[in-house]
């Protein structure tokens, strides 16, 4: 699945860092995932994930949802990443929210503009 959606193979991407996937211009360290390894910042598995600009080994950026899990075993601590690209699903997202304002203006000069001069008949 990684390579799929980073373009990484196992091989190059098990027991890596996370910030091998973040965007190298990144401004402010991403404490989420900081967070995540000192246990304090857990993703219920039933609550949506945080949404995060990744990036691909070609270089290419991308949306993604995180969930994130703890894991002791052994008395070692383990995260485990769920990550679920959302690249199209936000883009939609924001196409939806374009054509909403359109429409709204649209009724809003159909509602003042047009019929303001027929209710002064």
């Amino acid at each position: 699945m990684c390579e799929s959606i980073f373009g990484y193979t196992e091989e190059e991407i098990l027991f890596k860092h996370i910030r091998l996937l973040l965007p190298k211009k990144a401004k402010t360290p991403h404490l989420f995932f900081d967070e995540a390894m000192a246990g304090t910042h857990i993703t219920d598995s039933y609550k949506p994930g945080k949404l995060s600009s990744a990036v691909r080994k070609d270089g290419r950026e991308l949306m993604i949802e995180l969930r994130m899990s703890s894991l002791k075993f052994n008395g070692h601590k383990s995260i485990i990443l769920f990550i679920k690209d959302v690249t199209e699903l936000v883009k939609d997202k924001q196409q939806i929210s374009t054509q909403i304002k359109k429409f709204k203006a649209i009724a809003w000069q159909h509602s003042h503009v047009i019929r303001r001069p027929l209710a002064n008949i």
